[in-house]
């Protein structure tokens, strides 16, 4: 069977090609296609105004950005699905597995992390925008990849390997330069965050900056914090035609993931390390030391990489959100001079749970009553298919205790609580629109306040003392702006000029706190109404966020660093100007060209099914002894555009044993979130004569399997059948159900990983002769495990686990227990695999224990516990190439581990395997992406009479 298997090894599986609340919105929309000089765009039938209205502007980027390109020739319609799934995310991917490069962009976004990138949650174009960027630039394929993408399908994408800082730095720049000036390149809480690591290393950048491991600049990385201000520099140094002409010499190259580096020193002169070093002596000659003013003082210092921030100005009362490199999501409720009156976790472990996201990335819309007695916020949660909404939590600010959720508000920003407790205003966000909606909190009931014109977003709306005026910033044609409803329910702006002017909070009736720029930064200002000045309050070295009266005092979010502190000065101005209202309306924003639409109909199940996107040859090939025996295979791969119905045949022959494979497999997603799996195959193989005889070993295999993921709880659900002719011409055959399900709930650091956490999971087959079994026959397995967590450090971590395992039915050696893995490269034992009767039984029936890499016994059951703890030591750099040859090479940690290990089981060997031991792991990521792990582990073993085992581990993580 080994020749079987090596051709196997070269098949690529059938997998979806949308996450699964993706794949529901499509299954669920009426979806149509639309077909236009540039693009077929899929978008359901129901937003056809928005859709057009991001696929506009997408064309219109893709155009601009295409004609940059320097190799000029006709090239495939882009792929564009819009989809109705809240995921925040917007993603080109493909050029793998025969898949043709597509992108997949949301028409809203609920984050508002990205109204703080200057971008819309009404309108994604801009965000599609970014994404044309992607799809311009691993589209140049050329030459000798060209013609094998062309052959066998997408699976060559030569310009990956430029790496993801070029890819991202890239299109953040364009994203800001096609018509607006939008995004991160026009974001001061973007540059801020830059600033402040380039004040903090004091100009020094290094090549490990740039990659998307580095934890220190979380939660943007390298890969997008630190590339664009690099991918302007070399613009500035060298011009904006050099990133193309270098992705033109990438997409040529044969030899395409070696020598990026010298790419480099062919386009600009210089390889890609040395381009770096100078990037970073430009930033040192430039560094200027920021400290801050003598009047603004810290609260609470390294408040997290992430912090959100409310008051109640009366009482000085604080809310503090946070999460970090060395500590998961909390909530802090202070006093005024900054001590803690409470702290809370906001993850919780328990399977009841009533939410699952938390955390400043997900929270929005902080905010007291007017007694200061409860705080509301709302959490963008994760909902049972996968994509979410919002909830809105009622917390005694006096306990940190949550008292009520009002679950499932629909796509929902925060927002704001009335004064005096009874409603809550929310904004709205549904594709293409926001609204501010008040929620009634006793009886549930919806009441809109203001609807914003198409594509036009508003943001973080506070209420005043009294209960008449709301106020809220508002993204126009220009930028985040001031906007105020007022007692007579009219919108007024009263601030217009677009210098980001974000999350107003009243202090009294007649006066607002909030953000806004001064020399590009982020400033807390005092605005007020009735006499329309505006005060300068801070003069924070980069940015206060989240500005706010408290007491006599305005505190804020100041970035320091890597992180934030909570910061607080005196509420008195530093300069003074008068606001007078606009006389002339905002203009709206430029309109994209309108689409040519070539076409516009519904998307067929049909469309592209029977073409095979992937048409793969292979040759494998190994020694039997001193027989040299090849096997060659093809394998067609297709599916429909909206991946509904995938299918994949495959065969394959070695004419040295005379052995034959025919698998088919077919995915169908209709009934998403739920997916249908079936597949079958049928292996067969000559005895072992080079002489033709008719087959004397068949093996038949054939499932179907129903599976989905309720929140974060995977279930499937399975019947599988497998026949065996055997040499001498006897059969066996096995049919059943099967059951697998696992749950896992926790808290975790990017530094540490899981530091508390509990996970279980079963899975279940049974074969029976109730089902056409020949054999009654079962295999159970369970396991529960969990992170324990630890005093005096953030960083160390406990994991304590047990597993147990059952094969019942079949001969008293089914079960191999411990022997050789994959994650072994060299060890000291002896490699023996436990002897084995022989009886052929379907499934994977083994089962791993550590210490005993080399060497196992044989049993029906067994039960493992385990104990490890961990410690990491963060590294965090990297180098841009490997002697300038191989691809760049980041070290992320290393790993000390001391663990134990005992099994016991049924064996008739050895009753107790026990193993204590402990191992130093390297991890790292190679070529940007990559995550390779290099171990040592030393293993002192208590049974088996067997030696100490020392083991070399390599793993892709």
């Amino acid at each position: 069977m080994s020749a079987v298997l090596a051709m196997a090894a070269c098949a690529y599986p059938v997998t979806p090609r949308f996450s699964q609340e993706v794949a529901s919105g499509f299954a669920t929309d009426d979806m149509r296609k639309m077909e236009t000089d540039d693009a077929e765009i899929y978008y359901p039938a129901k937003y056809r105004a928005e859709a057009e209205r991001v696929a506009a502007r997408a064309t219109e980027c893709l155009e601009h950005l295409r004609a940059l390109t320097v190799t000029k020739r006709e090239r495939r319609k882009a792929l564009l699905f819009i989809t109705s799934a809240n995921f925040n995310n917007a993603y080109v991917s493909g050029m793998n597995s025969g898949e043709q490069l597509h992108s997949v962009v949301p028409l809203m976004l609920t984050d508002e992390i990205f109204n703080w990138y200057g971008l819309s949650n009404a309108d994604t174009g801009d965000v599609a925008c970014h994404e044309m960027f992607h799809y311009a630039h691993f589209d140049q394929v050329e030459n000798v990849w060209s013609l094998v993408n062309t052959i066998v399908g997408d699976v060559m994408p030569s310009q990956v390997f430029l790496e993801s800082w070029f890819t991202e730095g890239t299109a953040q720049y364009y994203e800001g330069r096609i018509a607006r000036n939008v995004g991160r390149p026009s974001s001061p809480v973007y540059r801020a965050a830059f600033e402040s690591f380039v004040a903090l290393r004091k100009g020094k950048i290094s090549a490990g900056d740039l990659n998307q491991g580095n934890r220190e600049l979380y939660p943007y990385s390298g890969a997008y914090l630190t590339s664009l201000p690099f991918i302007e520099y070399l613009v500035e140094r060298s011009g904006e035609d050099k990133l193309w002409e270098l992705m033109d010499v990438q997409g040529r190259s044969f030899f395409t993931p070696f020598g990026v580096s010298l790419r480099f020193q062919q386009v600009y002169g210089r390889d890609l390390g040395a381009l770096i070093d100078e990037w970073s002596l430009h930033l040192q000659q430039q560094y200027v030391a920021h400290e801050r003013p003598a009047e603004q003082h810290v609260l609470r210092t390294e408040v997290g990489q992430m912090a959100r921030l409310a008051t109640h100005p009366a009482s000085g009362t604080m809310a503090l959100l946070t999460v970090g490199n060395e500590e998961p999501s909390r909530l802090r409720i202070l006093e005024a001079d900054g001590t803690v009156r409470v702290e809370k976790r906001l993850p919780r472990l328990d399977p009841g749970r009533e939410w699952i996201f938390t955390g400043p990335g997900s929270m929005s819309g902080l905010s007291f009553t007017g007694d200061g007695k409860f705080l509301f916020l709302i959490n963008d949660d994760l909902i049972s298919r996968g994509d979410t909404r919002g909830q809105l939590w009622k917390i005694d600010a006096a306990t940190g205790e949550v008292l009520r959720i009002w679950q499932d508000l629909g796509m929902a920003l925060g927002g704001a609580v009335h004064p005096d407790g009874t409603a809550y205003t929310l904004i709205d966000v549904t594709p293409g629109h926001t609204a501010l909606v008040d929620i009634d909190l006793a009886t549930g009931a919806h009441t809109t306040l203001a609807e914003m014109e198409p594509g036009v977003a508003a943001a973080a709306p506070s209420w005043s003392p009294d209960g008449t005026q709301l106020a809220f910033s508002h993204f126009d044609a220009n930028g985040w702006n001031l906007v105020i409803r007022n007692a007579d329910h009219q919108l007024l702006t009263v601030i217009g000029d677009g210098a980001f002017n974000y999350a107003p909070h009243w202090d009294t009736n007649d006066t607002l706190v909030f953000s806004r720029t001064v020399n590009g930064h982020l400033q807390a200002h005092r605005y007020t109404v009735s006499t329309r000045q505006l005060e300068v309050l801070t003069a924070a070295p980069f940015a206060a966020i989240d500005s706010a009266a408290v007491k006599n005092s305005v505190a804020f979010i100041n970035r320091d660093g890597t992180s934030w502190s909570l910061d607080v000065a005196p509420a008195k101005a530093l300069s003074v100007i008068t606001f007078e209202p606009p006389t002339e309306p905002v203009p709206p924003w430029p309109r994209s060209p309108k689409l040519k639409i070539e076409s516009d109909e519904p998307v067929s199940a049909f469309d592209h099914l029977f073409v095979p996107q992937l048409r793969m040859p292979s040759l494998s090939a190994w020694l039997n002894g001193t027989t040299f025996v090849p096997t060659i295979s093809l394998q067609l791969m297709g599916r429909d555009r909206l991946a509904k119905h995938t299918w994949s045949i495959t065969g394959a022959y070695g004419p040295t044993f005379q052995t034959s494979t025919i698998a088919v497999e077919y995915l169908n997603q209709t009934l998403a979130p739920w997916s249908v799996s079936i597949s079958g195959s049928r292996d067969a193989q000559a005895s072992f004569d080079t002489t033709w005889k008719p087959p004397t070993e068949a093996t038949w295999t054939g499932s179907v399997d129903l599976s989905r993921t309720f929140w974060v709880m995977p279930l499937s659900f399975g019947i599988q059948g497998l026949g065996l002719q055997t040499l001498g011409g006897a059969t066996q055959k096995f049919f059943g159900p099967s059951f697998a399900a696992s749950w896992a709930a926790g808290e975790s650091t990017p530094y540490a990983g899981s530091i508390r956490r509990i996970a279980l999971s079963v899975a279940v087959a049974g074969y029976g002769k109730f089902f056409g079994s020949d054999f009654d026959f079962m295999d159970l397995a369970a396991s529960i495990s969990g992170y324990v967590p630890l005093p005096f450090s953030t960083r160390h971590s406990l994991a304590l686990g047990l597993r147990a395992r059952a094969v019942a039915g079949g001969a008293g050696d089914a079960l191999k227990i411990g022997g050789p893995t994959s994650s072994v490269l060299l060890q000291s034992g002896n490699e023996m695999t436990p002897t084995y009767s022989g009886q052929f039984l379907p499934g994977r029936l083994s089962e791993s224990v550590r210490g005993y890499e080399d060497t196992g016994v044989r049993g029906t059951m067994m039960a493992t516990a385990t104990a490890r703890y961990r410690y990491p030591f963060i590294i965090d750099r990297g180098f841009s190439s490997v002697l300038w040859i191989l691809p760049s090479v980041f070290f992320r940690q290393v790993d000390l581990d001391i663990f134990g290990a005992a099994t016991v089981s049924d064996s008739t060997s050895s009753r107790w395997l026990r193993a204590a031991g402990a191992q130093v792991t390297l991890r790292t990521f190679w070529v940007g992406a990559a995550p390779v792990s290099l171990g040592y582990q030393f293993a002192y073993r208590f049974d088996l009479n067997l030696p100490p085992l020392h083991s070399l581990m390599f793993t892709l993580d």
